[in-house]
């Protein structure tokens, strides 16, 4: 059995990094952590029924000390979750680092740990291999010019690594080089010549991490805020007693973002992004999500990890993630690594050998095999019935996409019902449904023959989907933001513009520096022909970003609408200068539009969106 476990272990060290499947909404880490799951329940019912066996209770001392720690960081952040956390469940089914992937980690570490590090790396060293070859494969775009389904057509994408997201990768080629590298040296020192298969390991790993990290065609779009933002929203969390102690929650990095946004980031390339789920760097996301007792806690794991590394492949190793926490954004596979290295520090260092108690008592046998048994059938009832749903709401999010691309509205609107009725907890599917439900709506309307009971009731409940992401998570403006485009669309239902505009409101509240909400508003305010308060929000606008030229042509058709042309041309002759040092394809429709207002032409419509 013990060998039967040894394979489980090593097989999914193997294929964790490649693991993915199309099937899902997000392709990476849920299905990393299925497969995970899997194993874990595996290790663990085999070991139960070792027990139940042989009587003992197997462990050693170095594995406990490491455990320790481990347990305390995780129990930070479940008390994060719990007491912190605005949606508690989408925060503990977290694949960035919620307690439900930490519990699994903590004891997948515990039957890593007990492996041999030669196992261990072999499998790794593997996985490197396959995962770099992969890479330098893609790097030349080989389905470019292949037809493929819809369903694969992600390999087009020059992004696309089965690792998932490109800092994961990196991370991830960097580890392997690193673990390789040493390796090779190692095994140079002993036999006196090099080892073939660590040879080629070290070369082609290095080659896709050059080729990855050096290539301007990848990761052009940042995932995680910029470094002196996400110092920023640490500084703000740890500046209240409950966020220095438990943080502001896990999965709430990004309200806490929205609210140290600046000028500077304003007038950013990244400007239109409203906000960022990931810090720059793992440790300012768990001091801002999870407060200093899980900072203290990974400090302890790693301070126990360097006192016990006796050997420098394991040292060098944790040096290599103590560094990744200092500088790559925290994620399922920073996490994997980081438990990965504790494994194999512990497998390596000295006088780690294992301690049997053998249990003769027949109550004390009984008791702890319950214990085992009921954890056990406990866990696994947990992830068919709790966690199960969640990944089959998944399936429908991405049979929706299909749809979609399909142009099968009755399918879309099925499975994005399926999914929110599945996982009702998940804020991006009642997002998703709402403006579904908007969409069914404006394509009914247009029809020849249009429903009036099925327009009214496609909006009611786009409103009441768009509600509920709201009372789900009330500090993402993002949400406010999605309930004011629902009103704005119906602006002629009974109460719809009152709601619209207190969405707008709320939403540049709690993200104070986005022009995108002010310009919402100000376009609510206009079409209800208030146009002294349209005036005020696209002057605001143009404030918080002075090369947007929408920002201006609002203005200035405010302006002009309110019977002050002499302002309005005012507007558009700002607007010109700036059209002009852009070199936009607008200008000469802004100059007849500014003629028009100084000649007194009337302008009844609203302005159109520049581009």
């Amino acid at each position: 059995m013990q060998k039967f476990k040894s394979y489980i272990v090593g097989l999914t060290l193997f294929f964790i990094p490649l693991f993915f499947l199309p099937v899902t909404h997000e392709f990476y880490n849920i299905n990393k952590f299925v497969l995970m799951a899997i194993a874990v329940l595996l290790l663990l019912s085999i070991s139960s029924y070792q027990f139940l066996k042989s009587r003992e209770v197997v462990w050693s001392k170095n594995s406990i000390r490491i455990l320790i720690p481990v347990a305390i960081f995780l129990t930070a952040v479940l008390l994060s979750t719990l007491i912190a956390s605005t949606n508690k469940v989408q925060a503990a089914i977290s694949f960035t680092y919620g307690p439900l992937i930490l519990l699994v980690l903590t004891v997948f570490y515990w039957y890593v740990s007990r492996e041999e590090d030669q196992t261990v790396g072999l499998m790794l060293r593997f996985s490197g291999l396959c995962i770099s070859i992969i890479t330098i494969a893609l790097l030349f775009h080989p389905f470019d010019s292949v037809s493929l389904p819809k369903t694969f057509q992600f390999l087009k994408n020059q992004n696309f690594s089965p690792v998932g997201a490109r800092s994961d990768l990196i991370l991830f080629l960097g580890f392997v080089s690193v673990y390789q590298l040493v390796y090779l040296l190692k095994k140079r020192r002993q036999t006196h010549r090099l080892d073939l298969f660590a040879s080629i390991g070290v070369a082609f790993s290095t080659i896709a991490l050059l080729a990855v990290f050096f290539n301007p065609a990848s990761g052009t779009v940042k995932s995680f805020a910029p470094i002196n933002l996400s110092l920023a929203a640490t500084i703000k969390s740890l500046s209240t007693f409950s966020g220095f102690v438990i943080g502001t929650g896990i999965n709430n990095f990004s309200t806490v973002f929205t609210q140290v946004k600046n000028s500077a980031y304003s007038a950013s390339p990244n400007w239109s992004l409203g906000s960022y789920d990931n810090a720059s760097s793992a440790v300012l996301q768990i001091l801002t999500e999870s407060g200093i007792i899980s900072l203290l806690a990974l400090i302890g794991i790693l301070a126990n990890g360097f006192l016990l590394s006796r050997k420098k492949t394991s040292a060098i190793l944790l040096g290599y993630m103590t560094l990744a926490l200092l500088t790559t954004p925290a994620s399922l596979i920073f996490f994997l690594l980081l438990y990965l290295t504790l494994a194999l520090v512990v497998s390596e260092s000295a006088n780690n050998r294992e301690h049997a108690i053998h249990v003769e008592e027949n109550k004390s046998l009984f008791l702890i095999g319950f214990i085992n048994t009921s954890t056990i059938v406990t866990l696994v009832l947990l992830f068919l019935f709790a966690f199960m749903p969640s990944y089959r709401a998944e399936l429908a999010m991405r049979s929706s996409v299909d749809a979609i691309a399909n142009r099968n509205w009755g399918d879309l609107y099925t499975h994005q019902y399926n999914a929110v009725v599945l996982n009702p907890y998940i804020e991006r599917y009642r997002v998703n449904f709402s403006q579904t439900n908007l969409f069914i709506a404006k394509q009914v309307a247009t029809s020849p023959k249009p429903n009036q009971n099925l327009i009214t009731s496609s909006v009611q409940q786009a409103i009441n989907e768009a509600q509920a992401a709201i009372a789900l998570n009330p500090k993402k403006a993002h949400n406010w933001e999605n309930l004011g485009i629902i009103y704005k669309n119906v602006l002629g239902f009974k109460g719809a513009e009152q709601w619209a505009i207190a969405a707008f409101q709320k939403a540049t509240l709690l993200d104070p520096q986005n022009v995108t909400y002010r310009l919402e508003l100000g376009g609510v305010y206009y079409s209800l022909k208030q146009y002294e308060n349209a005036i005020k929000v696209f002057q605001e606008a143009t404030l918080l970003k002075p090369d947007l030229p929408n920002s201006y042509y609002n203005l200035a058709y405010a302006y002009y609408q309110n019977q002050d042309s002499k302002n309005a041309v005012r507007v558009m002759d700002t607007l010109l200068a700036l059209l002009k040092k852009q070199s936009s394809p607008n200008y000469k429709k802004v100059l007849k539009e500014r003629d028009d207002f100084a000649s007194g032409v009337t302008q009844n419509q609203a302005p159109t969106v520049l581009q």
